[in-house]
C-alpha cells in the first residue's frame, strides 16, 4: 500500500490515537507540512497587522493566520500523538480550510480585474476585443498547472511519466496550433491557458478514479452502452468526455480567432458544416470499415438471395433443388429450404418471409458491383437516408402560412440539420441495421420522403408533392408492408396552410396521392397473387398469431427502453422535447403530421410479441429531427434573450454549450470507425466467408448439408442443398437419411448450434459419421456443444 493510500485509507483517517509516525518519508513530510504551515501563518499574521488599507482585507488576513495556527497545533499533536486530536482526519480538514482563504481572495482578484469575465465569455463562445488579458506569470501558472494535469491524464491512460510528460507538453503545443497559424487571432497570447480550462474536465476524471477506485477500493463503474443514461458512468467514461472536451477547446479557439478578425458571424455556420463534414466522413468510414463481407441468419441471406434472384431471373421466387428429391418420403418438407424461405409448391419453389421491395436496391448493387454490392448497397441507401433526415429538418425550419414571419436564419437551419443528421448517422441501432443486407434502411428512406412531401404538400399545396408523397407510401409499403399504416396521413393533404382549396381540389390532392401510392404497389400485389394466389396473402401469415393486445405495454416498455438508452436519444431528450415544443409553436401542423407518422407505426408494431428496435427505425429519423431543431432553437433563445453585461445569460449560454456537446458525443464510440472488424447480426467477417468456400470445395457438388441458421450461405456461396435437422422428429431424420442414401446423395451435417446436436448424436448411433473438416462458421448456440466441425454421414455397409 502507497503512503497516499495509507494516508486516505477511511479506518485511519478517523482512528483517535493513530500512533506516531512512522518511517522516514512520512515523518518528513509531517515535518515538511509543519514548517510550511508556520511559515504561512506568521506571514499572515504580519499581514494582518499591516493591512491596514490594503488590497487583501484585514479578516482574510486573520482567518488565515488563525487556520495555519490551528492546523500547525494539530500536527504538532501528531507527532506527540495525543488522542483525538492527533486524528488524521482533523489535520487534512484544517488543510483544506486553509486553502480556502488564499482560494477566496485569487477568485476576488479574478473577478476584480475581469479574468472570470474574460473566461466566461470565452465559454460561452462569445469573447469580445476588450476583454481583460491575464499578466505573464498568471497565465504561465496556468499553463504548469495545465501541463501537470495532463501529465496525470497520461500517466492514467499508462504511460510511465518519462513520456506522460513530453506528450502533455506536445498536446498543449498541438492545441495552440490553430491560434499559432493566426498571428492576429493570437493577440493577446495571454488568453490561451483560459481556452484550455475544459481540460479540468479530464483532470477531476482522473483524480476521482484514483481516489474512488484505487484509494478506497470501491468498485468501478461499468459502461454499458444499452442502459438508461447514468450520471456515474458519464462521468468516468473518459473516452466520451476527451472527445468533448477536445471540441469545445476548439470552438473555443475558434470563437476567439473569428472575434479578432472580426468575422464571429460565421462561427455558427462554420461548425455547423464541419459537423455535417465530420458526420458523413465518420459514417462512410465505419461503414466501409465494418460492414459485412457474406450473411447468414434469416433475414440478411433472405435479403440477398431475393436480390441475386432478381439480377438474375428478374423475379424473387427461388427454386431449392432438395425438397423435389423428398416429396415422397414421411417428412415435413419445410426443413429442406434455409430458414426465412416458405415453400409455395412441391417443385420446390420457395418465396422469401419478407417483402421483395427491399432487395430491389440491393439487386441494383449486385447488378453493379456483383457479390460486393450486396453488402454495400444497404450503407449507401442508410448515407441517402440522412440526406433525406437533412432535407426534412429543411423543411421544418422553412417559413410557410402562418409561420412566415418566423423563419429561421441560415446558421440556425443548418445547426438545425446537422445536429440532426449527426444524431441519426451515429446511432448505434442505425449503424448494427446498415452492416447487412435488409430492408430496414429503404424503409427508413422511403417513409422520410414520405413525410417530406406531405409536409411540403400542406405547406405549398403543389400536386406534385401529392403525387410524390404517394409514390413515397407506394415504396415504403414495397420494402415493409407495416408501412401501410401511414396510409391515413395523406389526408393532411387537403388542409393546405395556406390559399384554401375547394372541396373537390382537396378530394383531388388526396386521390392523386393514393392512387400514386396503388401505382407503385401493384407489382407486389401480382407477387402475392403469383406467389399465394391472393393479392393480399402477406409473407408470413403465421406471424398473425403474435398480434395481441396484451404485448403493449411489454413492447412499449422494450421501445421505450432502447429509445432513451445511453447510445440513442437518452442524454439529448431535452433537446427533443425542446425542439418538439417549438415546433408546435411555429409549424404545427408539421409536428402533428410528425408525431402522427410515429403514433401510427407505433400503433401497428406495438401489439407484436416479438417486436425490436429495428422495427421502428424508420421513426428514428423524426426524433433526430426534432432534437436537431430543439438544440438549434436552444441556442437562438440563449442568444435572443442574453445581454452581454449579464453573467447569468452568459452562464446560461456555457451551460448550454457544455451539456450540448456532452450529449452529443457521450451517445457513440466517436473512434469506432479505427477499430477493429466487428460485424452485426446476421454478417459474416471474411474468415467466415471464405469458410463456406472451402464448405464447397470439400463436398460433392449434389451433396445436401445439414445445419441450424447457416443454411443460407450453404445455398447462396457453397452451392450445395441444405436442411435444418433440428425440425424433423427422430423418424423424419432417419427416413430423410435413408431417402437420400438410397438415392445417392451425399449428405453432411454441419455441426453449427443446438439444433444440430440431437441429430449429430442420432446419426452418431445410426450411422457411420466421419469429421470432414473444422470451418469457422458462425455457431448459434447458447452452449457449448457447437464446433463448426462438418461431418460426412454414411450408411454401414
Amino acid at each position: 500500500m502507497s503512503v497516499l493510500q495509507r494516508l486516505l485509507d477511511p479506518q485511519r483517517l478517523f482512528d483517535p490515537i493513530p500512533g506516531p509516525a512512522t518511517g522516514l518519508t512520512a515523518t518528513g513530510l509531517l515535518i515538511l507540512g509543519l514548517v510550511l504551515l508556520l511559515t504561512a501563518g506568521v506571514t499572515a499574521f504580519a499581514g494582518w497587522r499591516r493591512a491596514a488599507s490594503g488590497q487583501i482585507p484585514r479578516t482574510l488576513w486573520l482567518s488565515e493566520a488563525g487556520l495555519c495556527a490551528g492546523c500547525a497545533a494539530l500536527a504538532g499533536a501528531r507527532l506527540l500523538a495525543i488522542p483525538v486530536l492527533s486524528m488524521r482526519a482533523l489535520l487534512l480538514g484544517g488543510l483544506i480550510l486553509a486553502a480556502l482563504p488564499p482560494a477566496l481572495w485569487l477568485l476576488g482578484q479574478a473577478g476584480r480585474r475581469g479574468w472570470l469575465r474574460t473566461q466566461l465569455r470565452l465559454l460561452a463562445l462569445c469573447p469580445t476585443s476588450d476583454d481583460a488579458a491575464l499578466p505573464a506569470l498568471v497565465a504561465l501558472a496556468l499553463l504548469v498547472a495545465h501541463l501537470a494535469g495532463l501529465t496525470l491524464v497520461y500517466r492514467f491512460l499508462g504511460q510511465p511519466y518519462i513520456l506522460a510528460l513530453p506528450l502533455a507538453a506536445m498536446s498543449l503545443v498541438a492545441l495552440a496550433i490553430p491560434r499559432l497559424l493566426c498571428p492576429r487571432a493570437a493577440r493577446p497570447f495571454s488568453h490561451y491557458p483560459l481556452i484550455l480550462t475544459p481540460l479540468a474536465a479530464l483532470y477531476a476524471i482522473v483524480i476521482a478514479y484514483r481516489v474512488a477506485f484505487v484509494l478506497l477500493k470501491l468498485i468501478p463503474p461499468i459502461i454499458q452502452p444499452f442502459t438508461l443514461p447514468d450520471l456515474g458512468m458519464a462521468f468516468f467514461n473518459l473516452e466520451a468526455n476527451a472527445w468533448a472536451v477536445f471540441i469545445y477547446v476548439l470552438l473555443m479557439e475558434a470563437a476567439l480567432v473569428l472575434t479578432t478578425r472580426g468575422q464571429r458571424r460565421w462561427l455558427l455556420p462554420g461548425a455547423a458544416t464541419v459537423l455535417l463534414i465530420g458526420t458523413a466522413l465518420w459514417t462512410t468510414t465505419d461503414y466501409v470499415t465494418h460492414v459485412a463481407t457474406g450473411v447468414t441468419a434469416g433475414d440478411p441471406y433472405g435479403y440477398a438471395q431475393m436480390a441475386v434472384d432478381l439480377a438474375t431471373q428478374g423475379h424473387p421466387i427461388h427454386t431449392f433443388r432438395l425438397p423435389a428429391l423428398v416429396t415422397d418420403l414421411p417428412i415435413d418438407p419445410a426443413p429442406t429450404t434455409p430458414i426465412g424461405y416458405n415453400l409455395i409448391d412441391g417443385t420446390g419453389r420457395a418465396v422469401s418471409s419478407w417483402p421483395f421491395g427491399g432487395a430491389v436496391p440491393i439487386a441494383l448493387g449486385y447488378l453493379l458491383l456483383g457479390e460486393l454490392g450486396l453488402y454495400l448497397t444497404t450503407p449507401v441507401v442508410g448515407l441517402l437516408s440522412l440526406l433525406a433526415t437533412a432535407a426534412l429538418a429543411w423543411e421544418v425550419t422553412t417559413s410557410g402560412g402562418p409561420c412566415r414571419a418566423r423563419g429561421w436564419s441560415r446558421g440556425y437551419r443548418l445547426l438545425a440539420i446537422a445536429g440532426a443528421v449527426f444524431l441519426l448517422g451515429t446511432s448505434y441501432e442505425q449503424i448494427d441495421r446498415l452492416l447487412v443486407p435488409m430492408g430496414d434502411a429503404a424503409a427508413q428512406l422511403a417513409t422520410t420522403l414520405f413525410l417530406l412531401f406531405v409536409i411540403r404538400g400542406v405547406r405549398t399545396g403543389r400536386l406534385r408533392d401529392a403525387a410524390l408523397a404517394g409514390l413515397m407510401l407506394g415504396l415504403a409499403y414495397l420494402v415493409r408492408h407495416t408501412q401501410v399504416a401511414l396510409l391515413p396521413l395523406t389526408a393532411a393533404l387537403a388542409w393546405p396552410a395556406r390559399n384554401p382549396f375547394s372541396p373537390r381540389k382537396r378530394v383531388f390532392l388526396v386521390g392523386l396521392a393514393g392512387l400514386a401510392a396503388l401505382v407503385v404497389a401493384l407489382p407486389d400485389l401480382f407477387y402475392h397473387w403469383a406467389a399465394f394466389g391472393n393479392p393480399f396473402q402477406p409473407e408470413q401469415s403465421g406471424e398473425l398469431a403474435a398480434f395481441a393486445l396484451h404485448n403493449i405495454p411489454g413492447s412499449l416498455g422494450l421501445l421505450g427502453a432502447a429509445f432513451l438508452s445511453q447510445h440513442e436519444f437518452g442524454w439529448v431528450l431535452p433537446f427533443t422535447l425542446a425542439g418538439a415544443w417549438v415546433l408546435w409553436r411555429e409549424r404545427r401542423h408539421a409536428l402533428l403530421i410528425l408525431l402522427a407518422g410515429v403514433a401510427l407505426l407505433l400503433a401497428v408494431h406495438a401489439p407484436y410479441y416479438f417486436v425490436k428496435t429495428r422495427d421502428l427505425l424508420s421513426a428514428f429519423p423524426v426524433a433526430a429531427v426534432l432534437t436537431g431543431l430543439g438544440l438549434a432553437a436552444a441556442l437562438r433563445w440563449v442568444v435572443r434573450h442574453e445581454t452581454l453585461g449579464n453573467h447569468r445569460w452568459l452562464v446560461a449560454r456555457a451551460g448550454l454549450i457544455a451539456f450540448a456537446i456532452f450529449a452529443l458525443s457521450s451517445r457513440t464510440w466517436l473512434m469506432k470507425p479505427v477499430r477493429p472488424h466487428w460485424a452485426g447480426y446476421g454478417g459474416l467477417t471474411p474468415a467466415q466467408r471464405a469458410a463456406f468456400d472451402d464448405l464447397g470445395a470439400l463436398t460433392p457438388a449434389g451433396a445436401a448439408v445439414g445445419s441450424s441458421l447457416n443454411g443460407g450461405p450453404i445455398v447462396l456461396y457453397s452451392q450445395r442443398m441444405t436442411y435444418r435437422p433440428g425440425f424433423w422428429s427422430q423418424a423424419e431424420f432417419a427416413a430423410f437419411c435413408q431417402g437420400l442414401f438410397d438415392r445417392g446423395t451425399p449428405v453432411y451435417l454441419l455441426h453449427d448450434g443446438a439444433e444440430t446436436h440431437d441429430a449429430l448424436r442420432y446419426a452418431q448411433t445410426h450411422y457411420r459419421v466421419t469429421p470432414a473438416a473444422w470451418l469457422d462458421v458462425p455457431l448459434f448456440s447458447s452452449s457449448d456443444h457447437a464446433s463448426g466441425v462438418l461431418y460426412r454421414i454414411e450408411p454401414y455397409p
